[in-house]
């Protein structure tokens, strides 16, 4: 323990940056290596009721650096905590004024559902959902992936050490926007902002994603703008599990879509112009050699998955390869109601 500590006090100087800093643990693209200490026993008996519970974490940089402190944590995700072995997170790093970590507040982190290699690669395809976002706006989740070890502090469960990633704070991600998050409750799809408001539709049409919904706040957060002029809401979305590009086991679609796949595609957006329209898909068209070169070379995914990925992209580029297919998908088959 001795030796420990001296590495965390001569690597102080070298990590600091990270206490003053939250948005730079998502700049990076290495892994970071994770320890999470707690009561595992503990943590997946009381999933459910989603208390939060004292755990110990190690953070260990790609330079080698260290940190560890005490944080709290407690369960989260309405699925994964009924379904899930480890379900998602919710690390709240704020545990005293002493904390370095403190201004990353509270992070999300996505762990796979179950324990097999192919849960593991299903979280790695939503994580690369993520990362395909954020070629596409600025105004999305940044994540962070992350090797993690779960160990138990009572020492009866074994350690569990697998691929999960963080996702940055909703404030962060306002605040780099230069925006505010705002708490709408009810608030009608068609009163965020429009033009952002497209191309969130096209782009859950593309990946596939329809469990997602304005009015009721599901898997989406809302921000505005701190100075005037306010603007109507964007819509930031998040949790991308149920997408047809993931093709998770446990994915079912809505019933009222009248779908028996997630993989079926389904246009969510309302009515458009066709001008609205086609600036969004040529710009998704632009970057599909981006987002194929950023599938192919992730390492962590096996070749099998980054096939399916790519073969289900190009689904979505056919349907959008000529003008009357574009208008036919998001004109004709529009929501009304």
């Amino acid at each position: 323990m001795g030796t420990f500590l001296c590495l965390l006090l001569n690597n102080y100087s070298a990590n600091a940056w990270y206490a003053k800093d939250s948005l730079r643990i998502f700049k990076e693209e290495a892994p970071l290596k994770i320890i999470i200490t707690t009561n595992l026993k503990k943590l997946l008996a009381d999933k459910a009721k989603s208390l939060a519970q004292p755990a110990f974490i190690q953070v260990q940089f790609p330079d080698s650096s260290l940190i560890a402190e005490n944080i709290t944590l407690n369960a989260r995700g309405i699925y994964r905590k009924k379904h899930c072995y480890i379900p998602s997170l919710k690390l709240h790093f704020k545990t005293t004024d002493s904390s370095r970590l403190k201004k990353l507040k509270d992070l999300k982190l996505v762990c796979p559902c179950d324990n097999t290699d192919d849960g593991e690669q299903l979280l790695l395809k939503e994580y690369l959902v993520y990362k395909i976002y954020n070629l596409v706006t600025d105004k999305s989740f940044r994540v962070r992936l992350v090797m993690m070890t779960f160990t138990d502090s009572e020492g009866k469960k074994k350690p569990i050490t697998q691929y999960t990633f963080l996702v940055e704070d909703i404030d962060a991600l306002a605040d780099r926007n230069k925006c505010k998050e705002v708490n709408i409750e009810k608030l009608p799809t068609e009163n965020t902002n429009r033009a952002h408001t497209t191309l969130v539709n096209i782009f859950q049409f593309m990946i596939g994603n329809t469990d997602w919904a304005v009015p009721m706040n599901h898997n989406i957060k809302l921000i505005t703008n701190k100075k005037p002029p306010v603007e109507k809401p964007y819509i930031i979305p998040y949790d991308f599990d149920f997408a047809g590009i993931v093709d998770a086991y446990y994915a079912t679609p809505a019933p009222e879509l009248g779908i028996v796949s997630v993989r079926e595609r389904v246009y969510r957006g309302f009515g458009r112009r066709i001008d609205e329209i086609e600036p969004v898909v040529t710009m998704l068209q632009d970057k599909k050699d981006t987002i194929f070169q950023l599938i192919n070379n992730f390492t962590p995914l096996t070749v099998v998955n980054k096939k399916r990925m790519i073969s289900y992209l190009e689904g979505y580029y056919q349907l959008t390869s000529t003008r009357a297919n574009i208008k036919y998908e998001f004109i004709d088959n529009a929501r009304t109601e």
